[in-house]
């Protein structure tokens, strides 16, 4: 059975459901408590903990893998000429590393994501 929220919980979470379509580390702490019935203290900090061992894997240029949902990578960018869209000047783009997302086929078919 899950523990009874206080007033102060259930208008945060009220608040949170109305904040359509982005998704919270706290909306994530209150489905783990509302669906496993885990105290709020430990929801948040197991999506913290989640989410630091993603960071850590893709600053250490590590692949992370989530089975029925995707893979984020580092990639590598090299530089490019790019224009500052104020003055119209030319301006040359740093080398650089960005995270990228690719769904998995899995996520692709169940939604409306187009590649």
């Amino acid at each position: 059975m899950a523990p009874r929220k206080s007033v102060t919980e259930q208008v945060d979470q009220d608040r949170v459901e109305e904040k359509l379509p982005c998704v919270t580390r706290k909306d994530l702490a209150y489905k783990l408590q509302n669906q496993y019935g885990y105290d709020l203290a430990i929801s948040k900090k197991f999506v913290q903990i989640f989410f630091d061992t993603i960071r850590e894997k893709l600053l250490n240029s590590e692949t992370v893998k989530l089975s029925s949902f995707g893979t984020f990578s580092v990639v590598q960018k090299s530089a490019r000429p790019g224009r500052n869209l104020r003055t119209g000047e030319e301006v040359m783009i740093t080398a650089r590393k960005v995270v990228r997302f690719r769904p998995s086929r899995k996520l692709r078919t169940n939604s409306s994501y187009d590649d």
